[in-house]
């Protein structure tokens, strides 16, 4: 299934990387709230294929282009206040042919590098400290006072010790006679992470 614009997609990269851009300055926080982000990614094979970029620590965001005058010219003051920082990489019409989509490509802080490369392992529980956490505003309730399961992932917590257990059996097709906390978790899955991963032109989400 191709991944629907008209609704955020809900990925690892959303959830436990993508609040990293919580500590730039804040009127760049500011305008990437504004932004229509449709999907977040670690990777577009396409792109790294066409301009081979020297950078490593790429987060990509795509958005969706607004209609109307103001909404597009809010759009476009939004993607000038993003070029303005140093962790600006390129932004790029993602689909050349309607340009309703537009990817913008970031450059993670060297503070969350080794978050990054945690993730990419999956050892999404090393990616943080407590503290850490804190500062991307990756909280334990969320706003409705519920708890937050990415905190709860990122934090190894015991609440989620038997439903990671049986998401390895479930993975695996076996029984597990050993303690969860031996397990972080699985490398991503870059059908579900990164963007034309098999289908040229297309974020090519797999649900």
């Amino acid at each position: 299934m191709v991944l629907d614009p008209t609704v955020p997609y809900i990925n690892r990269t959303r959830l436990y990387l993508a609040p990293t851009v919580n500590t730039l300055p804040i009127s760049v926080v500011h305008a990437i709230n504004r932004l229509n982000i449709c999907m977040w990614g670690v990777n577009d094979v396409n792109y790294m294929t066409v301009r081979r970029p020297k950078t490593h620590y790429l987060l990509f965001m795509l958005a969706v282009v607004p209609k109307g005058k103001n909404a597009v010219t809010q759009f476009r003051k939004d993607l000038d206040t993003i070029r303005g920082i140093n962790n600006y990489v390129d932004d790029y019409p993602f689909d050349f042919r309607d340009r309703k989509l537009h990817m913008v490509v970031l450059r993670v802080h060297e503070r969350w590098r080794a978050a990054y490369h945690n993730f990419i392992q999956g050892n999404f529980s090393k990616m943080f400290t407590r503290e850490e956490l804190g500062k991307v505003r990756i909280n334990e309730f969320t706003i409705r006072g519920k708890l937050n399961l990415a905190w709860v992932v990122l934090m190894k917590d015991p609440r989620y010790k038997r439903v990671f257990r049986k998401q390895i059996e479930d993975f695996f097709g076996v029984s597990l006679n050993i303690d969860p906390d031996e397990y972080d978790s699985f490398i991503i899955n870059p059908t579900y992470e990164e963007f034309n991963v098999d289908k040229p032109g297309k974020p090519n989400v797999v649900l």
